[in-house]
């Protein structure tokens, strides 16, 4: 940042940090959307929100979260999982997870 570009008096760097932390943070509008998605949908597609400390928000079908469970507890046989954090979608990242 130049001198001249510098906050000048306290008003000027309030503005600036305010406008850095809104840049920084999910807005209010993309928070609402996921939960009126996760209301909408009939099948339950998404199972968990959590906000705190991270935005974390689970979905998939039900039948494959059951088979998923059932997989996991089965003791005979050792299962592979497969995580993969695949790309970036706007201020989000999706991530897979196969078994």
């Amino acid at each position: 940042m130049h001198s001249d570009e510098a906050p000048r008096n306290l008003k000027q760097l309030q503005n600036l940090r305010h406008k850095g932390n809104n840049e920084l943070w999910i807005s209010r509008d993309a928070l609402y959307n996921i939960h009126a998605l996760a209301r909408d949908t009939s099948n339950s597609f998404i199972h968990v929100i959590n906000t705190s400390p991270d935005l974390l928000v689970l979905c998939g079908h039900t039948q494959m979260l059951t088979e998923l469970e059932r997989v996991l507890f089965f003791e005979l046989h050792q299962q592979c999982l497969s995580y993969d954090t695949t790309f970036q979608l706007g201020d989000f990242y999706v991530s897979t997870l196969i078994f």
